[in-house]
């Protein structure tokens, strides 16, 4: 390798990586060429902040200089909805809306899912202020007492009503609305142990009937 070439310039024979924070202070650090830096040796940011191009940049083997600008993501502020649960929680946590925002109305609805049998309609609601929003986050919190295991969100679109997917965060659901979407139900599922209880029953009575033919057969053999 040219590197290891006697009275070869110092130049070539480290790489200088900078880093560089948003107030314009910097950082170096120096590694032979084609050596590696420890990741524990990047210098450390706050909050959101992450090294621009540094995630595409191989550590393991670094042979150019280069230079990292930090960024600081800004997350989506998190509007509260206007109706309130009993304790003073809101019901809904509303994340994507306009900036402009401070708050976003929520209204109940009577706009509802065709439920299934054994499937319970809980509630509605409809945002106000956020049609033009491009896409929702929202975080709903149930009635006191209801299992969020057992709760649907179905989303009211143009051409009807779609599951949504959902995630529990804590006592809340987590689901997405798409641009134009303002309109969400809440359906509850039946309790599934009365349905694991019958079967179970029904295996029960199963066994014992079985066994009784069993000794009948048994005891005409002995006669």
């Amino acid at each position: 390798s040219f590197l290891v070439l006697e009275g070869l310039p110092d130049l070539f024979r480290t790489v200088t990586l900078t880093f560089v924070q948003e107030n314009g202070s910097r950082e170096t650090r120096t590694v032979p060429t084609g050596g590696a830096l420890d990741p524990s040796e990047i210098p450390a940011l706050s909050g959101q902040g992450r090294w621009d191009g540094l995630e595409e940049t191989d550590l393991s083997q670094v042979t150019f200089d280069a230079t990292f600008q930090a960024i600081y993501d800004q997350p989506d502020p998190v509007l509260t909805g206007s109706a309130l649960r009993e304790d003073g929680s809101p019901v809904v946590l509303v994340q994507g809306a306009s900036p402009a925002l401070d708050s976003v109305t929520l209204i109940g609805s009577q706009q509802a899912p065709e439920v299934k049998a054994r499937q319970t309609w809980l509630e509605s609601w409809a945002l106000e202020q956020t049609a033009d929003a491009q896409g929702l986050t929202i975080r709903y919190l149930p009635p006191e007492g209801r299992d969020t295991a057992r709760l649907q969100v179905w989303v009211l679109t143009g051409s009807g009503w779609r599951a949504a997917q959902t995630a529990v965060d804590g006592s809340r659901l987590v689901f997405a609305l798409n641009e134009g979407e303002t309109t969400f139900a809440v359906v509850q599922a039946p309790l599934l142990w009365p349905l694991y209880a019958g079967g179970a029953g029904i295996l029960v009575l199963a066994a014992g009937a079985a066994i009784l033919l069993a000794r009948r057969r048994k005891r005409k053999t002995t006669v």
